[in-house]
Parts: structure tokens; sequence; C-alpha cells
């Protein structure tokens, strides 16, 4: 028996798949065109976002300019750190930044010779809660002891030693304290019990708060050193008055 095919259901089929075609392609093009220009759009967009970052950038880096122009380099950096909170990670911005920052930290000099026979005393500056200050020493002092020392050597938590726990033994300390808040509901100032920390040859300090700088030799009270060292202190750093002793 032989098969023959129906024509006219073969020549029906065909038409209606060339239909379906011709319906799958009008869809996908008019799905195309959205897509295209949507795609043109957002390039218009992103032209316009990088011309206003390319904007922002040329103005931060130019005000703080105007502003070191002016000799006020201190709120150059200001402008450029808030300038870098909003806009983080700008290459031209970062290096500005820094640069500010250096120039900062290498003005407003001045020295003084510091007694390793001295204890705390009186405060050497006066410093700002986030502005850095940098303190340098240099110099060489002789140490004498004639004290009865045990197999644990001195008591790093003896007051009456005057030792800061957990600094080498005769290395530059200093210790910040903080001004006074205003009291409370209850009429008492907060008050916290300031902190000591190691400074070395040299140390960028950024303070906590602001208050009194104070340094001093990390020696026991009993010992007899003789020599000097002469410190350098820079950055944003005042005279314990609130004047500005620097060069």
């Amino acid at each position: 028996m032989t098969l023959r095919p129906n024509l006219k259901f073969v020549k029906r089929s065909c038409f209606l798949c060339a239909i379906s075609v011709s319906l799958v392609s009008l869809t996908f093009a008019q799905d195309a065109v959205p897509v295209a220009s949507r795609s043109k759009e957002l390039s218009k967009i992103d032209s316009r976002a990088t011309k206003i970052d390319d904007q922002f950038i040329r103005n931060a880096v130019g005000i703080a300019g105007e502003y070191e122009k002016a000799g006020d380099v201190a709120r150059a950096v200001d402008y450029l750190h808030a300038m870098s909170l909003l806009k983080p990670g700008v290459p031209a911005i970062e290096g500005k930044l820094k640069k500010l920052r250096d120039e900062v930290l290498a003005a407003n000099v001045f020295n003084l010779n510091l007694e390793p026979s001295n204890t705390w005393g009186d405060p050497v500056a006066f410093v700002t809660e986030g502005k850095p200050l940098r303190v340098a020493a240099q110099g060489e002092y002789r140490l004498l002891m004639n004290s009865m020392v045990g197999p644990e050597g001195f008591p790093d938590d003896d007051p009456k030693l005057e030792l800061v726990e957990d600094a080498p033994l005769g290395k530059l300390v200093g210790v910040i304290v903080e001004v006074p808040s205003k009291p409370n509901r209850k009429g008492r100032a907060k008050e916290k019990k300031p902190v000591p920390f190691e400074i070395g040859a040299e140390k960028v300090i950024r303070p906590r708060h602001t208050g009194y700088l104070y340094l001093k030799v990390n020696l026991p009270s009993q010992s007899k050193p003789s020599g000097s060292l002469q410190v350098q202190l820079s950055g944003y750093v005042l005279a314990p008055d609130g004047q500005n002793i620097g060069n």
C-alpha cells in the first residue's frame, strides 16, 4: 500500500509555520529596539556622570590649591579630607591630600630640650582631636642607677617608679591629658584617665581628644640620668596657652 502525502495538509502546515516564524521574528525585532535605545540612553547618562565626576575632582583639587596659595594649608587639608569622604579612592584627591598633610607635618616647627630626669612635669603643647602632629627626638643621655632590683626587674605597675607599662625602659613616651568636658546633669564633668603611649625617635600622633601633651623618658624615678634629648614638634600643635609657637 503506497502512502501519499496530504498536500493540502502539508501546504497548510507550512503556511502556519511561516506565520509563526514571522511572528517570532517580529517579536524579537520589537524587543531589540527598546534595548538598543536604552543602551544608547545609558551611555549618554554615563558620559554626563563622568563629566560631573571630572569636574568635581578638578574643583576639589583647585579649591584646595587656592587655600594653599592663600597660606592656609590646614584648611586645604580639611577641605580635601571632606571631599575624599564624598568621593573616596580618587587618586588625584588622595595624592594631593597626602602632599598637603606632609606639608602640614613639616611646618609649624619648634624645638625644646627634654631632661630625662624630669617626670611628666608641665605640658609641652596643646593638641587638637583628629589633627596630626609629629614628635621627633634625637640625642643621648647616660643612665646611672643605684637601686636594688630583683630577678623580676623593675615592677612596671609601681606608681612610685613612674614607669609606663609595656614601654621599653629609657624610651621617650607621651600622654595627652584631655581638656575637662562640660559638667553633666549631676554637675560632674566626665574625666577619662589619660593613657601614655610610646614615641621613641619619631612618631606621627593623631590625638583622640583635645588636650595637653606631656613628654617624659620612661625611667624609674630614682634613676640619675645625665644629658638631654632634643625634641622637635611640628604640625597641628600649639603652645600650652593656645598660642602658635612654631615657625
